[in-house]
């Protein structure tokens, strides 16, 4: 089960995600502060695939799916680039997460998305998996 690190039990409370317990476990993140909720892994994996997006129903976190379903172009494409190279050089010069990260940041930087043709059906991170060997990190697991 993927463990949700939510700052408020409400849309947009999630702060971080983590695929399991150990993965949170060795984390900076100090649990008693947040409330921590279990999420099957196929839900986070198609929220963090933006196939679906979070959800808050009467306090449980759950997931819906995007309809109609998103479409990607060469900006979203940008975007979803920058916005993982911004949190990542947010995250403390010298920490074991940067420094864990480095050598998928070299992917990640390496991608010269105008050269690329963009399937309208694949987000970025599906895009990234398949150049990476299965591997990608949305901005909610590098935060």
């Amino acid at each position: 089960m993927a463990k949700i690190v939510m700052t408020l039990m409400a849309v947009g409370g999630v702060h971080k995600v983590f695929y399991t317990q150990a993965e949170l476990d060795a984390s900076s993140i100090k649990p008693e502060l947040y409330t921590v909720v279990d999420l099957p892994d196929a839900d986070l994996t198609k929220v963090l695939d933006e196939r679906a997006r979070f959800k808050v129903t009467d306090n449980v976190l759950g997931v819906e799916n995007v309809s109609p379903p998103n479409t990607y172009d060469k900006e979203a494409y940008r975007l979803s680039r920058i916005t993982i190279m911004d949190v990542y050089y947010l995250t403390k010069e010298g920490s074991s997460m940067r420094t864990n990260l480095s050598g998928y940041m070299a992917v990640i930087e390496g991608i010269d998305v105008d050269s690329l043709t963009v399937d309208s059906n694949v987000s970025f991170g599906e895009y990234v998996r398949s150049i990476n060997s299965g591997t990608f990190y949305h901005p909610l697991q590098i935060v």
